[in-house]
C-alpha cells in the first residue's frame, strides 16, 4: 500500500475505510455510523455482490457500489475522492474461508 501523510486505513478482518485525513473534522461516532450502514447493506446484498463483483476490491458509498477493480492499489485514487466517514473498500470473494485460532 502506498504510503501518504492523507491516507489513513482502519482494517476489519477484509474490511478497509479509507479516507483523507479531516483531522479533528471528522466525528468519530459518525464515522463508525456512516460505517455500519455500508457494512449492514453489505452483508444484506452480498450474495448478489458476490456474483457481480466476485475476486473484485468494490468501493461502496451511501450503501452503493460506486466502484470496482482488480487491486486495492487501484481503487485508492478513487476511494480518497470521498470523505473517510462516507466510504468503505471490500474485498469480495465467493468461496468460503476457514479461519483457526
Amino acid at each position: 500500500m502506498p504510503n501518504s501523510d492523507n491516507l489513513f486505513t482502519v482494517t476489519r478482518k477484509e474490511r478497509v475505510f479509507v479516507g483523507k485525513d479531516m483531522g479533528e473534522n471528522v466525528r468519530v461516532s459518525a464515522l463508525f455510523e456512516v460505517a455500519r450502514g455500508n457494512l449492514e447493506w453489505l452483508k444484506k446484498n452480498y450474495g448478489r455482490l458476490k456474483r457481480q463483483y466476485d475476486n473484485k476490491w468494490v468501493l461502496i458509498h451511501d450503501r452503493r457500489v460506486i466502484g470496482s477493480g482488480d487491486t486495492f492499489e487501484e481503487m485508492l485514487p478513487q476511494a480518497r475522492q470521498y470523505e473517510p466517514s462516507s466510504v468503505m473498500l471490500e474485498y469480495i470473494h465467493s468461496k468460503e474461508v476457514a479461519m483457526f485460532f
